[in-house]
C-alpha cells in the first residue's frame, strides 16, 4: 500500500509510524508544511512539501494525518486516518472546529490512550466504532546498547526530557518546579530540552545541568545513567490526563523509575506495574526519592502492536 503521512512539522511519533509501516512492507511518503525536526533523519523516507491544490489521491492509497494537520484537511478525496496528538477540543472554539472537520473526514481515528479516546467520544460521539488506541511506544531502533555507568555523585539524579515553554499559560511552563528541584540539596536535576532548545528565562536557575538536545535514538542511552525520570505538566490539564508521552516509554526503556504528577492515563498504565510514584503537589518530591528501579522492562514497542496497526489500516 502507498501511504502518505502528514504533519505540519514531522516529529518522532510520525517517524515511528513511518518506520513500522515500512517494515510491514508499505511504501511511505512524508508530507510536511514546515521543516521536520532536525535531530531525526527523515531523509530515509520519501519526503515532500505540501502543495495546495495537488491531487494526492492519484498517487496514494491512504493518508494518515498527525495532530490535525490543517492543510491536510484539503486532501478530501484520499481516505484519511486521524492520528490524534493533543485533543484540540480542550482548546479554543477555533481549534475545536478544525478538529471537528478532521474527525468528520476521517475513516478511522487513532489515540495514544484509552482515556484520550473516551474523552474524544464526548466531543465527537459520531466517531464511535471507528476508534483504536495505538500506544506511542518505542521502536527497535531506539533499543541501543545502554550499558553506561550510573552517576555516583552522592545525590539523587532526576532527569526531565521534552519540550519546555516560556509562556506561563502553557502546560509545559516549568519555572516553579525547576526552581524547587534546584533547591533540594539531596538532588541533582538534569534537563534534556527537545529540539526547540531551552528558553532563555530558564538559564539563570542555578544547580540545574542542561544538556544539549539529542536525537530520540541517542536519548535513551543517555538516560540510563540517572536515578529517576520526571513527568509533569503545569496546572490542572485535561491534556495531561489524556497523555501517555514519549518520555514515559523512553524512561522505562532506560530502566528508570518515574515520578509523575497525578494524571489519569498514567495511573491506568501503572496498574500492576508499580513503576510510577504519583504526587499531587511537586513539593512532595523530596519525600519520594527512595523509589526503586523497576525489576522488569514495562515499555511498549510499535513492533508488538503490528496486529492492531494492520486492523487500523485495512
Amino acid at each position: 500500500m502507498k501511504i502518505l503521512l502528514s504533519q505540519y512539522r514531522p516529529a518522532i511519533r510520525l517517524y515511528k509510524w513511518a518506520d513500522t509501516l515500512e517494515k510491514m512492507g508499505h511504501s511511505i511518503t512524508i508530507l510536511h508544511t514546515n521543516e521536520p525536526i532536525t535531530n531525526i533523519d527523515f531523509n530515509r523516507f520519501n519526503i515532500i512539501q505540501f502543495s495546495k491544490g495537488y491531487d494526492y489521491a492519484k498517487d496514494y492509497d491512504l493518508h494518515i494525518s498527525f495532530n490535525t494537520n490543517i492543510r491536510a484537511l484539503s486532501l478530501l478525496d484520499l481516505p484519511t486516518i486521524q492520528a490524534v496528538g493533543d485533543l484540540k477540543g480542550y482548546y479554543t472554539e477555533k481549534y475545536k472546529a478544525i478538529e471537528l472537520q478532521a474527525m468528520k473526514q476521517a475513516i478511522k481515528c487513532v489515540f495514544v490512550s484509552e482515556f484520550q479516546m473516551k474523552e474524544a467520544l464526548k466531543f465527537y460521539p459520531f466517531i464511535k466504532g471507528k476508534c483504536l488506541v495505538i500506544y506511542n511506544g518505542i521502536i527497535e531502533e531506539q533499543k541501543q546498547n545502554c550499558n553506561l555507568l550510573r552517576l555516583h555523585n552522592g545525590k539523587t539524579n532526576i532527569v526531565y526530557s521534552g519540550t519546555i515553554s516560556d509562556k506561563e499559560a502553557n502546560h509545559r511552563y516549568f519555572m516553579d518546579i525547576f526552581k524547587y528541584l534546584a533547591s533540594l540539596k539531596s538532588v541533582q536535576f538534569h534537563v534534556y530540552p527537545s529540539n526547540l532548545g531551552l528558553p532563555e528565562c530558564y538559564e539563570n536557575i542555578e544547580n540545574i545541568i542542561y544538556h544539549e538536545p539529542c536525537s530520540p535514538f541517542e536519548l535513551i542511552k543517555r538516560l540510563t545513567v540517572y536515578d529517576i525520570g520526571l513527568i509533569y505538566y503545569e496546572g490542572s490539564s485535561d491534556v495531561a490526563d489524556s497523555s501517555l508521552p514519549n518520555k514515559l516509554y523512553e524512561y522505562l526503556q532506560a530502566g528508570l523509575p518515574i515520578l509523575s504528577g497525578d494524571y489519569k492515563s498514567l495511573k491506568k498504565f501503572n496498574k500492576g506495574k508499580d513503576v510510577i510514584i504519583f504526587f499531587k503537589d511537586f513539593k512532595e518530591i523530596e519525600n519520594l526519592l527512595s523509589i526503586k528501579r523497576p525489576k522488569e522492562n514495562h515499555t511498549i514497542t510499535y513492533e508488538n502492536q503490528i496486529k492492531k496497526i494492520n486492523k487500523l489500516i485495512n
